[in-house]
């Protein structure tokens, strides 16, 4: 017997944009700042293309901007955001993103469909009373031009700019936010504040607000063509510093059917691209190469297009990623195998021990957080331990598949030394060489205040590092 459907309240009101994406955001505030585990990945089918696009714009928003909305929503809250009820939050949130940074959206708007859906969800008057008077009171904070619209300003960094990414920042008619300056720059930017504490001991102040910005920027689809067996077409594809990679230009609707027909060019930031790159000076020639955290086979790909004559063994933990692989990867490198990651170590004993082992680790993602927004939220001291000690697991899972001068490629999106460098260290210390690596900063091409920006000139963050085994 197939399972009931499953209906929310949301699907029987009348503006379904809105209402999918206030179910969404109370989801969300349930589980914050685990955002990752919230239920409903489905949350948007059935709308149609306009409507999706702007409950995905609205979602985008609230997500990226979550703790500065939630600071600017608790100045007048009597609540704070954190204690009141999820499905109140969500709507607080959807309608706060819209007013602040969504500007073809009427403020009026915003706040009414806010108050009718808390209506519609059997909020008590009192409740919809003071979601009209929070939000009335929002749509008065941003500064608007003649015609209404938000006040886009080049950033600086005051108590009355809300950066956007890409160097601007909505203007404020009152100067709000914290005066000292780490607090300050967490809230702006949406960032947990042990983190930016992290970031400032790390990398220093004037880096740590670089870093910060650029988690707010739009990124570019950047395409790895290296292995491109045919001309490239004119007008979709632009240029990047990286002369292996191009920046997609064209409609956003035909990029699925370009990528289909051209199985030879994928997305991959050119930062993700250069991690296996770095293996070229090595002068590899690998029978077997693990791919042991394959995800969704990118780098699969890119190493079975390196090494076209190796069998590649790709695992995952997630058995939907090696579907996906399955469909994507195998029908154009036949030679790539996905293995369950129960059954990788005895495939890797069967084909004869690995020459190759790559180690794309799960990690803190803080090179990716401009592709990532959940991720800055999940940031904390204990994910960072808990991630590290997965990283080591994995390290020596992977020792233990190699052959005797075999190599390890081990590679994050992370910036953080502890997941990177240190990890590097530990691999040298288990009898390893380190050949080759290279750490890379996140780069939107402008710098705070500038305004601007090529795309041509972006870059995620990463980390990766060769190590040959000795013997």
């Amino acid at each position: 017997m197939e399972p009931a459907e499953t209906r929310s309240p949301a699907d029987d009101f009348q503006d379904q944009a809105r209402a999918r994406v206030f179910d969404r955001l109370g989801d969300l505030a349930a589980v914050f700042p685990q955002l990752e585990t919230a239920p409903d990945p489905h949350w948007d089918e059935g709308l149609s293309e306009q409507d999706a696009a702007f409950a995905h714009a609205i979602l985008n928003a609230a997500v990226r901007h979550w703790r500065c909305l939630s600071f600017l929503l608790n100045l007048r809250l009597k609540t704070p955001l954190e204690q009141t009820d999820p499905s109140i939050a969500g709507v607080l949130l959807g309608a706060g993103a819209q007013i602040l940074f969504l500007d073809r959206v009427p403020p009026h708007a915003a706040v009414d469909s806010a108050v009718d859906f808390a209506r519609f969800i059997g909020a008590k008057p009192g409740v919809c009373g003071m979601i009209n008077a929070v939000l009335r009171r929002l749509t008065e904070l941003p500064q608007r031009d003649r015609e209404g619209k938000l006040l886009r300003v080049p950033w600086k960094f005051t108590q009355d700019h809300i950066p956007l990414g890409g160097g601007e920042a909505l203007a404020l008619k009152f100067a709000v936010f914290p005066p000292e300056k780490g607090p300050r720059l967490a809230t702006v930017t949406s960032h947990p504040p042990g983190l930016i504490a992290r970031w400032l001991e790390q990398f220093g102040p004037e880096q740590t607000v670089k870093l910060a910005e650029h988690t707010l920027c739009t990124p570019p689809t950047v395409l790895n063509v290296e292995h491109a067996r045919s001309p490239l077409p004119d007008g979709w594809l632009g240029p990047h510093t990286d002369p292996n990679a191009r920046v997609w230009i064209g409609p956003p609707g035909n990029l699925r059917a370009f990528l289909a027909s051209r199985p030879d060019v994928w997305v991959q930031d050119a930062t993700s691209a250069e991690a296996c790159r770095i293996l070229g000076p090595l002068g590899l020639n690998p029978r077997v190469i693990v791919d042991l955290c394959a995800g969704r086979g990118t780098k699969t790909r890119q190493l079975a297009s390196m090494y076209p004559e190796a069998t590649v063994l790709a695992s995952d933990t997630d058995e939907s990623r090696l579907e996906d692989l399955r469909r994507s990867v195998c029908p154009h490198h036949p030679k790539v195998r996905p293995v369950v990651a129960d059954m990788v170590s005895d495939a890797a004993y069967r084909a004869g021990r690995a020459d190759l082992v790559l180690l794309d680790v799960p990690c803190s993602n803080t090179g990716v957080l401009a592709r990532r927004a959940e991720a800055k939220h999940r940031a904390s001291s204990l994910q960072l331990e808990r991630l590290t000690a997965l990283q080591r697991d994995l390290i020596q899972k992977a020792r233990n598949m190699l052959a005797p001068g075999g190599v390890i490629l081990y590679s994050t999106c992370s910036i953080d030394p502890d997941e990177n460098q240190m990890q590097a260290e530990f691999i040298r210390s288990l009898g390893f060489e380190l050949r080759a690596s290279k750490a890379t900063m996140p780069h939107s091409g402008w710098a705070p205040g500038e305004g601007g920006g090529k795309v041509s000139t972006y870059r995620d963050g990463g980390f990766a590092a060769a190590l040959r085994m000795f013997g």
